[in-house]
């Protein structure tokens, strides 16, 4: 995209939420600050952005975008923790009520982890990625064994959907989210949008998989316990090539 579509596009922004009939609405959001019921935890790519899959207008929900919309323990012994920061700001003091993490099919992160590529060119290595993705690296180790005869199109597929889960773990050791959940008073969400197909599902905490969003009220559940990543692949295996011939 050409940098003066951006340019052009914030001129379509003032004509819609400043010169006109919504001008009323985000100026009490200027006036009165943000109140969001949902922070979304999602993937920098550029070709999921939250607000335009879920059609939201500014001030509807607070957002953190990293690589592969992961979230670090409470406890990673660093000092500089961005992500972290901002759930915090949105827990502790924005007060959301949702907090919905949005992982994606194709995600080049997962790849990377998946693949273990780590390379900007033939000669370099990105410096920031490989910490940054272990994250993910013990649902890469189970996601591999249970896989072991499957696709690589297959393990990176059941990888993208793991690492929601671990991000959901995550979330579930800062002590004022996980007493926000024991009390119902913050329902966390992980969500998987297929590009290709087009669709976006939910994990249902009863069923421990991913399904189509709105098909099942158990993705409602209020998590007051980590997602089980064993059962998890154990009932995505259900679908693997691998388990089907044995």
């Amino acid at each position: 995209m050409p940098y003066k579509k951006l340019i052009d596009g914030f001129r379509l922004f003032q004509e819609e939420y400043i010169h006109s009939e919504k001008g009323d609405y985000y100026k009490n959001l200027v006036e009165h600050g943000q109140k969001p019921d949902t922070l979304v935890i999602a993937c920098s790519d550029s070709r999921i952005d939250p607000a335009i899959l879920t059609h939201s207008d500014p001030g509807e929900f607070f957002a953190v975008r990293n690589v592969a919309a992961l979230v670090p323990p409470y406890n990673n012994g660093g000092k500089l923790r961005g992500t972290s920061s901002a759930i915090e700001y949105g827990v502790r003091h924005l007060e959301v009520g949702h907090i919905v993490v949005l992982g994606h099919a194709g995600c080049g992160g997962v790849n990377a982890l998946a693949t273990d590529n780590y390379q900007v060119t033939n000669n370099h290595d990105f410096q920031f990625l490989r910490d940054w993705l272990n994250i993910g690296a013990q649902a890469k180790e189970q996601v591999f064994q249970r896989f072991e005869c499957s696709s690589d199109a297959e393990k990176i597929r059941a990888l993208e959907q793991a690492t929601i889960l671990v991000s959901i773990e995550n979330l579930l050791s800062f002590p004022w989210i996980k007493d926000k959940c024991d009390r119902e008073e913050l329902q966390i969400h992980g969500w998987y949008f297929d590009m290709e197909e087009g669709q976006l599902l939910e994990y249902t905490p009863i069923n421990s998989c991913f399904e189509k969003i709105g098909c099942s009220e158990s993705g409602a559940t209020f998590l007051k316990a980590k997602p089980d990543l064993d059962i998890f692949l154990e009932n995505y295996t259900q679908s693997c090539p691998c388990h089907t011939k044995a």
